[in-house]
């Protein structure tokens, strides 16, 4: 059994056929920026930190009410509500965990943009040959594959700023601070005051309001790139995961990009509330009558699972509970 596991520490790929990657690198919020090396450069036991994995284990896993599903790439206004059903004392609790892991994020992005030292970088270099001869691809190709990705979020101080709202939450403070002193001026009776202290005010809670556009979602950049992947490698069909969509999209020519969906939930039953359970997708390739084709099948819970506990010698064959969602011939 061990010997026919085998770790892809990237991406996998079979010639003119198959690419298969995760997909985070098409993130910004989660990329590593060294696929092969995403180590945080001052502990190399530690994996680098990453806004989406600081924000999941500092402020939605501690948070009673905000879904691992609803936390990531929603708007500064879905955040507003949620401090409205959590009241005084869990906005409180939610706001110093913020405060924590957005100084963790800023520390992160200053250290990120310090020049790596010579060893990690020589060890980066000797990992991508090691890699490249492994999966049978020349560096000039994994180089132009890491060129499609994302850049890291924290690679630069002004985009984590904006990713967590954070220039937004000083708009807003700075919205109530002009707007008291003004109705203070106007209750002083001084004109001048108040328009100068009013203006501010009403640009400030404009760019609370609106702000600058994030553009976080990664589901379009990873399907654009898709096609590229496919022309790069020469796939049929290119796979990825991360977001969660199950699909399968036509490319170029016969290529299409899969989506494998997922099969975890991660919340805990009385936090999931409406959500739809997982779809349990996963992608299976025949060889038939001398060519491939594929099938992104969901695995069905078994109708009658409970004359399957109280009978055990009553199961249903794999056969039996998938079905196929859509098909990628």
């Amino acid at each position: 059994m061990r010997a026919r596991i085998r770790i892809c520490p990237w991406f996998f790929a079979v010639k003119d056929l198959l690419y298969v990657e995760h997909g985070h690198e098409f993130d910004a919020m989660c990329n590593y920026g060294d696929p092969l090396l995403p180590t945080c450069p001052r502990d190399p036991r530690r994996i680098r930190h990453t806004p989406f994995s600081v924000l999941l284990r500092n402020v939605a896993r501690p948070t009673r009410g905000l879904s691992t599903s609803a936390y990531s790439y929603v708007s500064f206004g879905a955040y507003v509500q949620l401090l409205l059903r959590l009241g005084w004392k869990g906005t409180a609790g939610i706001a110093v965990r913020f405060a924590e892991a957005s100084c963790r994020l800023m520390r992160e992005s200053v250290l990120h943009g310090q020049r790596p030292g010579r060893i990690r970088d020589l060890m980066a270099r000797a990992r991508m040959r090691r890699f490249a001869r492994g999966v049978g691809v020349s560096e000039q190709q994994l180089g132009e594959l890491r060129n499609l990705y994302a850049p890291p979020a924290v690679q630069s101080l002004q985009f984590v700023i904006r990713s967590l709202y954070i220039d937004r939450i000083f708009a807003s403070l700075g919205t109530g601070l002009f707007v008291s002193i003004a109705v203070l001026a106007a209750c002083l009776a001084s004109t001048l005051w108040t328009v100068l202290f009013a203006v501010p005010a009403v640009a400030l809670c404009v760019y609370a309001a609106i702000g600058l556009e994030r553009r976080l979602e990664p589901a379009e950049r990873m399907r654009e790139n898709a096609r590229n992947i496919a022309r790069m490698f020469k796939a049929r069909w290119v796979v990825m995961g991360h977001t969660h969509q199950a699909m399968v999209a036509p490319l170029d020519g016969d290529a299409s990009y899969v989506n494998l969906g997922y099969w975890g939930e991660d919340d805990v039953p009385e936090e999931r509330g409406n959500a739809p359970h997982s779809p349990c997708t996963y992608l299976v390739i025949r060889h038939q009558d001398g060519d491939y084709r594929a099938e992104l099948l969901s695995w069905k819970r078994p109708a009658a699972a409970h004359d399957e506990q109280t009978d055990p010698g009553k199961s249903k064959s794999a056969d039996d509970v998938r079905s196929s969602v859509t098909n990628a011939a």
